[in-house]
This record gives structure tokens, sequence and C-alpha cells, in this order.
């Protein structure tokens, strides 16, 4: 299994911020019709791509990674055409400054700050604050509310990098990477037999409320759950045993927040196949869907995987595309054990 660096590319391009995830949704309905892979849109927008069992059996299995990105939101129209805005989703205000970004997924705009020159003899500010930052689209006030409102979806434009060593760096990994898990696992299911029907869910709206893992996961009423995300991948800085590296396989992950038992058969065939993993323990919650996939009706068997990624909520996310082909693989062979 190699991994499609163009599926990558598509998944990324698309804006999609938390609750805006119209055009992500389109890519992704537009990939599963090219593998010919069933699909439906529920209430709420999930895309939810679903693979009838070829064997005897009556399993319900779900694989879930959100779709949605962090980004912003216009609050603002200043009279000299400057847009404020503040945020959705974890994002740290000093990645802003100096970026370029797309205002309801097609108006270009950059992000601009006072220029440092103005701030010479003065006490620098430790951090930088959201109310000093603007987008500025070069229109004028009038030339805005003609084609801005308040409220629109603002997401960071960023043309992805290929790095050396299977290293691919973009904007909105968190979690495309883990929509790519999806679509690779739905592609190889073609290839195999299973008894188990799957149903592979593209949700949204993690980035803030959970609200698409909790309510297609309601409406599946799956028998196991397997969320995929991301988590934090090595880079200089870090403390020891806070993070994974990237290149050395998904984690597996472990904890209250996950069924045991399915932790202990996911990393038995890992072992089995040969597939390079990490074990990650999580002590609490993991601040994932996984969370909000086990707490649905009287509860649902969930197991976490999580791909590294370094610069995590900025727009240079990077991950090694072979983490991501191995997190398919264990999963593809989960649900042929499950036959």
């Amino acid at each position: 299994m190699l991994m499609n660096i163009e599926l990558l590319k598509r998944l990324t391009q698309a804006s999609g911020a938390s609750g805006f995830e119209d055009e992500i949704r389109t890519v992704i309905i537009d990939l599963l019709k090219e593998i010919g892979i069933d699909y439906k849109i529920d209430k709420i927008g999930n895309v939810i791509g679903y693979k009838k069992g070829n064997l005897k059996g009556n399993k319900k299995i779900l694989v879930e990674a959100h779709m949605d990105e962090i980004g912003l939101v216009v609050t603002r129209i200043e009279d000299d055409g400057y847009l404020r805005f503040t945020t959705t989703g974890g994002i740290d205000y000093a990645t802003l400054p100096a970026q370029e970004v797309l205002i309801k997924g097609k108006i270009n705009g950059v992000i601009g700050a006072i220029p440092p020159h103005y701030l010479r003899g003065k006490e620098p500010e430790k951090t930088i604050k959201i109310e000093d930052l603007f987008i500025d689209t070069g229109m004028t006030k009038k030339e805005i509310e003609k084609n801005i409102n308040i409220g629109d979806p603002v997401t960071i434009k960023r043309t992805p990098v290929e790095l050396k060593n299977n290293l691919f760096s973009s904007k909105a990994l968190d979690d495309r990477a883990s929509v790519a898990v999806i679509i690779e696992v739905l592609k190889g299911l073609k290839e195999i037999s299973h008894s188990a029907d799957v149903y592979c869910v593209a949700a949204c709206g993690e980035e803030t409320t959970g609200l698409g893992a909790i309510t297609s996961t309601y409406h599946i009423t799956p028998d196991s759950a397997i969320c995929v995300d991301v988590t934090h991948g090595d880079s200089p800085g870090l403390k020891e045993g806070t993070y994974f590296q990237i290149g050395k396989g998904p984690t597996i992950v472990c904890g209250p927040n996950i069924t045991n038992s399915l932790f202990e058969k996911l990393t038995k065939i890992a072992k089995e196949q040969d597939i390079p993993h990490q074990i990650e323990p999580a002590p609490g919650p993991t601040g994932t869907d996984a969370r909000n996939m086990q707490l649905v009706r009287a509860g649902v068997p969930t197991a976490l995987i999580g791909l590294p990624l370094r610069y995590m909520h900025t727009s240079v996310e990077t991950i090694n595309t072979k983490d991501i082909e191995r997190a398919a693989r264990i999963i593809i062979e989960y649900i042929k054990d499950e036959s």
C-alpha cells in the first residue's frame, strides 16, 4: 500500500473550518465516488462511506476521522475596510501574523499586524493579542459589505510541501491525514473478504463541539468503533514522554477512554503483521472524538489510533506518509480479523 500524495493534497487544500465544512465535504464525496463507495450525508453534514460485508455476519464497525479544521471567523468590519476576527479551535495567535487566508473559501486576504519598526523603544509584548491583528483584503468597507458578512469563516491558505524521507507538510493535516486513512481503508476493503458492515465517517465539528462524532455514532450503533486522529510528533524543545516519533508507525492508545479488549486486539494484529506502531498511554479523556463515540447510547467499545504530527495547529503541520499507510493496514487487518 503506497500513500497517494495527490490524495493528501486534495484533502488539505480544501477549506473546512469547524462548522463550515461544505468544501471539504464535497472533496470527500468526490473521492468516494471515484473509488466506487456508497455514501450518505446525514442531517448534521457528516459524510458516511459504507462498505457492506461480503461474507455472512452481522457486526457493524465504525471508523471515524474528523474533516473540520481550526480556523477563524469574522467579527467586525472596520471603517477603513480591515476585518477583525476571532478563532474557532485552538490556534496560537503567534502563528497568525503574515499568514495568507481565504474568507468563505474564495476571497483572498492577508493577516497583518503593527510593523516592528513602530515598536522600537517600547517594551516588546510577550504574547501577541488577537485584537492587534486584522485581515486585509484590499477592499473598501463598501466593497467588503457586498461580499463578506460578520460570522463568515476564514481558513489559512497554504501550499503543501513534500519534504525528504516521506514527510509531507501542510495546513489541516489535523485531521485530513486521518481522513486519508479512512479513504485508504475503504479502498483496501474492496480487495478483501470481510463479514462486518463497515461505516467510515468523516465527521463535522471535532475542533469545537464534537457534534459529528456523537450523532453519527448514535445513528450507526456500531459493535465497535475506531477513531483516527493525530497525536503530538517529535520536534525540538518538547519534553521527553510528551510526543511520539514520526515515521515509527501510528500510535495505538490505551487508557480509561479506550476499551482494553480493542487495544489488545489492535496491538496483537500490529505485532503479528509486523506493522510498525507505538503505544500511547492516555490517563484520562483523550481530547479526541474517541470520547464522544465511547459515551453514545449505552456505550460503544472504542479504540483510538494516532498519527504522530509535528507542529500541530499551525499551517505547517508535518507528517510521515508511511504512518498513514500503516494505520490503514492495522484497521483493515482488524476488519478481516472480525470476519
